[in-house]
């Protein structure tokens, strides 16, 4: 090659720069990143989407970055997917080409309180409770409610004339309408119980509740009476699992003349307000086993239980309802499966001389089950002590 042509060469390389080494920004311009919105409220679990706007630069690429959820970006938009978790985040969008120029915006997650249980279409009736509700009760018989025996005693109000006897299974009101139980009176009812049937719609994980509903008096009996509420992921076997809130009728006993007074139960001193959380990762199952979650599409069942208070005696029973149920659930990571539930005194083998084994459960209240024949244990068909 020619010194000539070498100088030819050399004056192309330099007259024409490639892209990697122009600047990134607009001659004579400041490189500018802005993002929409700049603040937002958005839905635990929801969707937005956030746009980048890059100004006076020769490529208008932007990368993403959030301090929590999940995205996906498509040049100058980003679709962000809210955590769980309320609180504040940030996403944050800045320039390919100069990334110390950067936007940032602000997300608040908030979670919606779910819509309480009312029972303002409710009139006393099985068809009329809300979606998701059943009671169970039996006669003085012990016959179950079906077409033989119906406790729906349909509404009392508090001023019909004569009065309503706000009893069985009936819509108490004195205007709004509540869920109210009285056992033992006209109708004949007995272990009255309110189910609601509660299933995991959500994608994640629920480790506990967030509970509240009113207790209110309608009827003040000799007896106090009042409304335990229980929890299990089945209808049955609840006898034995403790409750998670008691709350005895706000009013007492009833005394003297005051026996049979009708009240308003909507009033502050005739209601008494639950507001509690409680958790699954330490609440027993109706076998015995630990809950631990509810596990998307998991179905649980609260219950509450129509029972006598402490001390009571007498014949009449006073009138409690319940109304203004609210349940938010508590979502988080499942506990970890349990291990070394069941803990032997001697190791597996063979021995030649005889001994005591004891079995043993890290689990609290655990009942252990067992069968020295090979046969599976069975909680209905419980064995002797063997030797």
């Amino acid at each position: 090659m020619s010194i000539r042509t070498r100088l030819i060469l050399l004056v192309f390389l330099v007259s024409f720069p490639t892209g990697a080494c122009s600047d990134p920004a607009e001659p004579g311009m400041e490189i500018v990143v802005t993002v929409q919105p700049e603040e937002v409220e958005v839905e635990a679990g929801g969707v937005h989407t956030f746009n980048a706007i890059v100004r006076n630069a020769s490529n208008s690429g932007v990368t993403w970055s959030v301090s929590g959820g999940e995205f996906t970006a498509a040049g100058p938009s980003m679709t962000w997917t809210a955590p769980q978790e309320p609180g504040a985040y940030t996403i944050t969008t800045a320039s390919v080409v100069a990334p110390e120029k950067k936007a940032s915006a602000t997300a608040v997650v908030v979670r919606s309180e779910p819509e309480p249980y009312r029972f303002d279409a409710y009139r006393g009736t099985a068809a009329t409770l809300p979606e998701g509700m059943f009671v169970r009760g039996v006669d003085g018989l012990g016959n179950p409610i079906g077409p033989g025996f119906d406790p729906f005693t349909g509404v009392s109000d508090l001023g019909s004339e004569p009065p309503d006897a706000f009893d069985g299974f009936g819509a108490f009101t004195n205007g709004g309408y509540s869920f109210g139980i009285r056992e033992r009176g006209e109708v004949d009812l007995r272990d009255a119980r309110l189910f609601l049937r509660y299933v995991n719609t959500s994608d994640e994980h629920i480790i506990g509740f967030d509970v509240s509903f009113d207790v209110e008096v309608w009827l003040q009996g000799e007896r106090a009476n009042r409304i335990r509420l229980k929890f299990s992921t089945d209808t049955i076997g609840f006898g034995d699992l403790p409750d998670i809130v008691s709350v005895t009728n706000p009013r007492g006993r009833a005394r003297g003349d005051a026996v049979g007074r009708r009240l308003d139960g909507t009033l502050p001193e005739n209601r008494a307000r639950v507001s509690m959380r409680f958790s699954l990762t330490d609440l027993l199952g109706p076998g015995g086993e630990v809950i631990g979650s509810l596990a998307p599409g998991d179905t649980g069942y609260f219950r509450w239980q129509y029972s006598n208070a402490e001390g009571d005696a007498g014949q009449l029973r006073s009138a409690l309802a319940l109304s203004n149920i609210q349940i938010t659930p508590v979502h988080g990571e499942p506990p970890p499966p349990a291990s070394g539930l069941l803990e032997f005194s001697h190791q597996a083998g063979f021995y030649t001389e005889p001994f005591h084994l004891t079995l043993g459960s890290s689990l609290p209240n655990a009942t252990i089950y067992y069968t020295v024949d090979g046969s599976e244990p069975d909680p209905g068909r419980v064995m002797d002590d063997a030797t």
